[in-house]
């Protein structure tokens, strides 16, 4: 008999970024850690799950045929690159209001654990419902922490998101039981910035994000006659495109119609109008530079494989799951030498300054080549790289909770 016994809790997870996203076909990373979490638990203690929204102070509860309808409309989306919107919060019935304070105990049992898990930081700035949760004193309180950019990176970001971001952290630091973050980077940004606020720091876990095969290594490439390159992102300042694309500028200047071909793969953002100005009007640019908005996973498996490489030029991240996802289907990538990418990646892909323009038209110029000798040894490295699984990532946060909040999700181990 342990000294402390792991009780089994009811878990209560937030979905209302899927919901207001489902016009979009394209997820972010974040989408995407959402939509594993509510599988997983799906999976792995579906009487236990209780999908919510946060409303003000409130909690409202989806009923579960209208979770799972979210769920699966979401995926498809991905899938087919469609737009499918019936399901939208306007449309959307069967919501049930549950008030914060009186949320009722699952099967009336008077002392059974309530776990509510925050996987992105909408709302936090605010955070009516997690404080009122917090004041009860009966709920653990599950907060993810995807990065910190707002505060160390501010020039990078909306103006208001800093001070949002800030309060979000204040609400993290005086409400969470623990909190888990994606990487050892994020971890490490999140100590020092509560540490220099002289604010409480809260337990934390690091668990990886899980790479799933929706870039598919059997997926048949892209017919190009060309060598072209992928960047994948939010068109915006710290993904660093502009750098890029005045390499291919060079590029094409200097190689005329041997020059390889770009393919820019994203939604357009925020203030990155030199950008968007050199892909709308750039003549050099114009016939080998591509831009999309929006692409399938299917399309974006054929787009990758017949690439020469990814390239992720960014300036700072608090992940990078488009680059695992790339390694761990035998694509070669050109990146940034920040750190973030050298945890997560290791020394499989290319490493280039971030600020070094010419060494990155140096490194693309190589890899261009049909029998590229520096592509051929990152292929070598390639063979033995390995990502983290969403079970890995899943068996580090069950280690975490039980650590933690003394909660399980097996029956036997809360026996133990």
């Amino acid at each position: 008999m342990s000294a402390v016994s792991s009780s089994i809790p009811t878990f209560y997870l937030d979905i209302s970024r899927l919901e207001r996203r489902l016009g979009r076909s394209s997820p972010t990373g974040v989408d995407r850690v959402i939509f594993a979490y509510a599988r997983w638990f799906l999976e792995t203690c579906p009487d236990r799950v209780v999908f919510v929204r946060r409303l003000g102070g409130r909690l409202i509860e989806y009923q579960r045929h209208r979770a799972e309808q979210i769920l699966k409309m979401t995926g498809g989306n991905w899938d087919t690159g469609t737009n499918q919107t019936q399901s939208t919060s306007r449309h959307l019935t069967g919501l049930v209001e549950l008030v914060a304070s009186c949320i009722p105990r699952k099967n009336g049992s008077p002392s059974a654990t309530r776990v509510f898990l925050s996987l992105d930081h909408n709302g936090l700035e605010r955070a009516g419902a997690v404080r009122q949760l917090y004041r009860t004193g009966d709920w653990k309180i599950v907060i993810f922490i995807h990065d910190l950019i707002p505060l160390t990176h501010p020039e990078y970001v909306v103006p208001a998101t800093a001070p949002a971001h800030r309060q979000r952290l204040k609400t993290i630091s005086e409400c969470a039981d623990l909190v888990i973050c994606n990487s050892r980077y994020t971890d490490r940004m999140l100590h020092e910035y509560l540490g220099a606020e002289d604010l409480r720091i809260p337990p934390s876990l690091v668990a990886h994000l899980g790479v799933e095969c929706h870039w598919r290594d059997d997926a048949a490439s892209t017919k190009s006659e060309k060598p072209y390159f992928v960047v994948l992102g939010t068109i915006e300042g710290r993904k660093n495109h502009l750098m890029i694309l005045n390499v291919w500028r060079n590029l094409t200047n200097q190689l005329g119609d041997k020059a390889p071909h770009l393919h820019v793969v994203g939604r357009r953002g925020w203030e990155a109008e030199s950008v968007f100005d050199m892909l709308d009007r750039s003549e050099a640019l114009r016939g080998k530079v591509h831009e999309h908005s929006s692409l399938s996973d299917a399309k974006l498996s054929s787009l990758i494989a017949g690439a020469r490489a990814l390239l992720f030029p960014s300036f700072v991240e608090g992940y990078g799951l488009p680059l695992v996802e790339a390694l761990q289907s035998g694509i070669p990538a050109i990146v940034s030498d920040i750190d973030v990418f050298r945890e997560i990646a290791g020394d499989t892909p290319e490493y280039v300054d971030c600020l070094d323009g010419p060494g990155w038209a140096d490194r693309i110029a190589e890899y261009s080549l049909p029998a590229s000798h520096d592509r051929a040894r990152q292929l070598k490295r390639l063979s033995s790289f390995k990502a983290a699984s969403w079970s890995n990532h899943f068996s580090a946060v069950k280690a975490g909770f039980s650590a933690h909040l003394f909660v399980t999700f097996d029956n036997q181990e809360a026996l133990k």
